[in-house]
């Protein structure tokens, strides 16, 4: 969800119906959201939270508690009870009464696993069946009696939440739906008991086909008890519409009718039930939530995710006039003395502004909710994550505009639930404005996107290439910034090492060996292990081959561009030395390429190419050079992969053999011809197929 939205629903607090915030991945509602701490298990810490709170006075550690809920057997439950009264002896009755309860406990609840049973041999189901309905039967009377026993209200009310689950699960609902009516027993002390059992009873009444008052209960768990919120909106369906009709008439009170609303809001409209709400109680608490949900359903538009482009639009035009009406109902609702957290409509209003390009609305908004909530993190995080998106969408290349934007984006902390879209989203608006403006610079900082050497990346400058004098702007940019709108563009994007990394590869592409060893003369100029040796040649490239038999090879960025600089040295000599070092460099240049063996060390740059010129330049120089007819053979072929590769754009996803059998190197194949009596050129044609074909042809 974060992924796709700019308004953090977290604003609402510390709420426990963060389980229902809206998520366009999810069906269901709830879940394991520690991001909010609520979610499906929270049921068990409640429960758990419970246990230590009652058995606390006893002298048992938090760890003994602990492990006498959990424990599944008599045995593990008595050698624990032994231990705590052995140093508590007074707390005995109370620990010896919590251990027959557990005992209870943990026989019931291996019928809730056995309801779920579903087997392909009729006679296993049977006889779980048979043995569902005969066992709890036993077990009504065993918990109904040893609840007579209990005095604390801890354990008399869940003796009679026990009664409720073991009649439930022998489909007993009727009698469910009679004890949850008329047991007081069930209301407290615990809150997770008095639910749950709440929601026992509402299955059990939409089992008996009342369902009406299974939707008016689940609706009252989910408005008044967040930690099933998830699980009563994921069973409120009235199926008939004479159902809520009839749920609506059996809610009493504003109250009920709008928990009624809020299930409608939550599973299908929610636009909708927040004007039935606001007609029932204008200030209600149940609001917040509706609202938030829609911001991030129309925020997220799922319905642009369709393939057909009259759908898109139609979804695109209905979510732009949602949002409208969103925006003038929240809008209302701020000036609205009694509403429930009016700095969450002021912020709701305000994002809703600024998702619009609206600053001067949105502006006085966010500032006001954040001047209402001073110390509250979440809503300052949002105010200014909001004010970032205003500034972004109204940009004006200003000094001030700057200075304001980045005062609001470098002001949203690291916690802030939608910080990496916030930055994504905000940033590229920004990048964008600023390609345009022709500041591609600041363009880049703002949106780096180091290119995978295997794909095109889309890029904010088009894909202009990253030449030298390019690059040195960058680093120039990237050094000493002295304004908060330096400070932000350069935040978590280029690194001057980085950028002179890239430099250093740079020169060497464009032929200036000297330049490249000169930059990473600095130690401070990033340099990576390669992995690889660039400078190992086949007849026929094994990329992968040679990335796992050299993966411990030593060369770095730094040591490979210092032995091109010392082989161009050489090579600008004569004679056969000359030759051998150019033939080397060339296989260097060669295996940056696509083509090559070591493309890794382009890796994470923008400077991945196809280009082999360079490399067949030192090929052809090696030949001319030497007077060794192996050398000249290996020579000619190297230079013979160079003019196929440029006239090939090596792409796997479209390569086929028919296309790479009609590749051939008119220029260099016939060189290679000539030495065919040489022990290399006769490997070559051992080798590679594609010059097997070309000579049988000519």
């Amino acid at each position: 969800m974060a992924d796709v939205t700019l308004f953090d629903p977290a604003v609402l607090g510390p709420d426990t119906s963060a389980g229902l915030y809206y998520d366009p991945s999810d069906a269901t509602y709830g879940g394991d959201s520690q991001e909010y701490g609520t979610c499906a298990a929270c049921t068990g810490r409640s429960l758990a939270a419970d246990w230590q709170a009652y058995l606390q006075d006893t002298g048992a550690s938090p760890a003994d508690i602990t492990a006498l809920v959990d424990a599944a057997t008599a045995h593990d439950r008595d050698a624990i009870a032994k231990r705590i009264t052995a140093r508590t002896p007074a707390a005995q009755a109370k620990v010896t009464a919590a251990v027959a309860y557990l005992a209870l406990a943990h026989e019931t609840a291996q019928y809730a696993a056995l309801e779920a049973v579903t087997s392909w041999d009729d006679d296993a189901n049977a006889a779980a069946k048979q043995k569902l309905v005969a066992a709890p039967a036993r077990l009504v009377a065993a918990v109904k009696a040893a609840a007579k026993g209990a005095t604390e209200p801890f354990l008399v009310q869940r003796y009679a939440f026990l009664e409720l689950r073991v009649r439930f699960y022998r489909k007993d609902f009727a009698g469910v739906i009679k004890l949850a009516d008329a047991s007081l027993a069930l209301a407290a002390p615990s809150p997770e008991v008095k639910w749950r059992a709440k929601w026992y009873l509402a299955g059990a009444l939409a089992r008996a086909g009342k369902r009406a008052r299974a939707s008016l209960e689940l609706a009252r768990i989910g408005a008044s008890y967040g930690p099933l919120g998830a699980e009563a909106s994921t069973d409120f369906r009235p199926i008939e519409d004479s159902d809520w009709k009839e749920s609506l008439r059996l809610a009493k009170d504003p109250k009920d009718k709008a928990a009624l609303w809020r299930m409608v809001g939550i599973r299908h409209d929610g636009i909708v039930a927040i004007r039935e709400i606001r007609k029932l109680d204008p200030g209600s608490p149940l609001l917040a939530l509706l609202v938030a949900r829609e911001v991030a359903r129309l925020e997220a538009n799922p319905g642009l995710a369709v393939y057909d482009a009259d759908a898109q639009k139609a979804a695109a035009v209905a979510a732009k006039k949602e949002q409208a009406e969103l925006e003038t109902i929240v809008t209302a609702m701020v000036s609205t003395p009694s509403v429930d957290r009016p700095w969450f409509y002021d912020l709701v209003a305000g994002h809703l502004a600024a998702l619009r390009g609206d600053f001067a609305r949105a502006k006085p908004h966010l500032e006001h909710a954040m001047a209402l909530r001073p110390r509250d993190a979440r809503v300052q995080n949002q105010g200014r994550a909001s004010l970032a998106l205003a500034y972004a969408s109204t940009w004006k290349s200003t000094p001030q505009a700057e200075t304001s934007i980045a005062t609001a984006l470098t002001g949203v902390t690291a916690d802030f639930g939608r910080r990496e879209n916030l930055d994504r989203t905000v940033r590229g608006i920004l990048a964008a404005a600023y390609l345009k403006a022709g500041k591609r610079v600041d363009a880049e900082f703002l949106m780096p996107e180091p290119l995978d050497p295997y794909e095109t990346s889309p890029r904010t400058a088009a894909e202009r290439p990253w030449t030298a004098d390019f690059l040195r702007q960058m680093i120039a940019r990237s050094q000493a910034p002295a304004t908060a709108w330096d400070r932000m563009i350069l935040d978590r994007s280029y690194t001057t090492a980085h950028l002179e990394m890239e430099l250093a590869l740079r020169y060497v592409l464009d032929n200036d060996f000297a330049a490249a060893a000169k930059v990473f003369a600095d130690p401070k100029a990033e340099r990576d292990q390669l992995h690889v040796d660039p400078f190992v040649i086949h007849v026929v490239d094994c990329h992968d081959c040679d990335q796992e038999k050299y993966a411990a090879s030593p060369w770095t960025h730094a040591s490979m561009v210092a032995h091109l600089a010392d082989l161009a040295t050489k090579a600008a000599g004569k004679g056969e030395p000359a030759a051998l070092a150019a033939l080397e460099l060339g296989n260097g240049l060669y295996n940056l390429t696509y083509s090559g063996n070591a493309r890794v060390v382009l890796a994470g740059t923008h400077l991945a190419t196809t280009d082999t010129r360079l490399a067949a330049k030192y090929y052809k120089r090696a030949f001319d050079l030497s007077s060794n007819r192996e050398t000249k053979a290996q020579a000619a072929w190297l230079a013979a992969k160079c003019e196929v590769a440029s006239k090939f754009d090596p792409k796997p996803d479209e390569e086929s053999s028919a296309t790479q059998g009609a590749i051939a190197a008119t220029v260099w194949y016939p060189v290679v011809k000539r030495f065919a009596a040489t022990k290399y050129a006769k490997e070559v044609l051992k080798e590679c197929g594609w010059y097997a074909t070309w000579t049988g042809s000519h």
